[in-house]
């Protein structure tokens, strides 16, 4: 419950959640997420794609969430988005990233 309240600390969007996501898929959010951003987008893509826990275990096991980043970040570049700004993502992406 700790590492939730870590995640989730306004009470508006835990209660949201909570009451969307089934307490499995909660459970396995709490270990996998290493940041809110993290927890928040693997349980939009769950709401919205109706992932059972099974497919939640294998999206967070392949760190689907870092690929989409990369592929943001690779959209970004091809818009013009400078060399520096691109490396000062990858920097704070890096952070965030298992084994970062």
């Amino acid at each position: 419950m700790r590492k939730f309240a870590e995640l989730v600390p306004n009470e508006e969007i835990l209660q949201t959640v909570s009451a969307i996501l089934s307490w499995s898929h909660n459970i396995h959010l709490f270990d996998k997420a290493r940041s809110l951003n993290e927890y928040i987008w693997y349980a939009v893509q769950t709401i919205e794609n109706g992932w059972s826990l099974k497919s939640l275990e294998y999206h967070t096991e392949t760190h689907v969430y870092y690929l989409a980043s990369v592929a943001v970040l690779a959209r970004a570049v091809g818009a013009g988005l400078s060399v520096i700004s691109a490396l000062n993502l990858i920097d704070i992406w890096q952070k965030d990233c298992p084994g970062g």
